[in-house]
């Protein structure tokens, strides 16, 4: 590879420049070696930090003189912009149909990774990192010293249940379809049935609840009968009887079955 960078294509990144320096070195008699590691990086004012990247990876050469190692960077030499700006400008510009592919991105990108990498930061500092050390620090600088990490567990989990809680009912209410006034009408039918120990089902049909209501007293399996054909005309006739509500109120009304004997 050393040869070939040397005689031929005299082009590479970094650490063909340190690698090609290095065994020069060597073979004029002065120990020397290969380095790598990270030079530059982006600093994040959202977060006050610095963000490394793989592309911030460097490689140079140290060479041993004076009886110390001292640091030489060949690619500083060669490319001084690869070291000052780093990869991201030495890299040729992309084509227009491709304008994040090369030379720095526009700054509504920069500044939207900015905010993703800070937020990105804070997770893993105070969710993924919080242990047990920087939660006494974080009491200490809220003056709750004397108050137990269970005491403030519980007390966080209680406000959030009295946060959530009602979120939670309102939106499982929300998600229940609204009842047509026929089905209304078929619950408070099934209820009055239940409620006189004939075991009815908001699954069975009309046949099926006068089939169970044999029991019931000629009147009361008359005033159901009548119940039931109503009904059917209400919610299954190509033009129901306009008054259909008024007259199943009149007829559920009158309609008080008793526990068959």
């Amino acid at each position: 590879m050393v040869d070939g960078f040397l005689f031929g294509s005299r082009q590479g990144f970094c650490e063909h420049f340190a690698s090609a320096f290095t065994v020069l070195a060597r073979a004029a008699g002065m120990p020397a070696r290969v380095v790598v590691g990270f030079q530059g990086g982006e600093f994040n004012p959202n977060g006050g930090f610095w963000l490394i990247r793989s592309s911030d990876a460097h490689a140079w050469s140290e060479v041993w003189l004076a009886g110390r190692w001292q640091r030489v960077d060949p690619t500083a030499l060669v490319a001084p912009q690869r070291s000052a700006d780093g990869i991201e400008q030495t890299l040729p510009a992309a084509a227009p149909a491709m304008p994040l592919l090369g030379g720095r991105p526009p700054l509504w990108l920069r500044w939207a990774t900015q905010q993703w990498q800070a937020a990105n930061f804070g997770w893993q500092r105070w969710v993924v990192g919080y242990d047990a050390e920087r939660q006494l620090s974080l009491f200490r600088q809220l003056g709750l010293d004397g108050v137990s990490v269970r005491a403030v567990l519980l007390l966080l989990v209680g406000g959030m249940l009295l946060v959530m809680l009602p979120l939670v009912w309102w939106l499982l209410w929300r998600r229940q379809p609204a009842q047509t006034p026929q089905q209304q009408a078929w619950q408070h039918l099934l209820r009055r049935l239940q409620r006189a120990g004939i075991p009815a089902l908001e699954s069975d049909t009309a046949s099926q609840l006068q089939a169970k209501a044999q029991g019931l007293a000629a009147e009361e399996g008359h005033q159901l009968e009548a119940l039931l054909q109503l009904w059917q005309r209400w919610q299954y006739a190509p033009q129901p009887p306009v008054d259909a509500a008024r007259q199943w109120r009149q007829l559920l009304r009158r309609f008080r079955p008793r526990r068959p004997r």
